[in-house]
């Protein structure tokens, strides 16, 4: 099952990150070059800690729990490319 203290970390350090780009992005030049690559490389291992938790969560469930959440997630407005991103193909 979802571990919430490791998923809410993981919100809290996307969440954090993308503060981080609005603000490199609305001040130019407040980021050196290294600085906008430890961001880049921060969205990156923040990202996939995140998909890597919903894919544990999802493979826990009970497959018609899993059958439910497929179709729930492709009701939503976020693009069926992005769960299949997360999850795989044959969502």
């Amino acid at each position: 099952m979802l571990d919430e203290e490791e998923f809410r970390k993981a919100q809290i350090d996307m969440a954090a990150v993308e503060f981080s780009e609005k603000m490199a992005i609305g001040n130019p030049g407040m980021y050196n070059t290294d600085e906008m690559r430890e961001l880049v490389e921060r969205h990156e291992v923040s990202k996939e800690e995140a998909d890597r938790i919903m894919r544990e969560d999802f493979a826990s469930m009970p497959p018609e729990m899993q059958k439910a959440m497929k179709e729930m997630l492709k009701n939503t407005s976020v693009s069926e490319e992005v769960w299949k991103e997360i999850f795989g193909e044959d969502l």
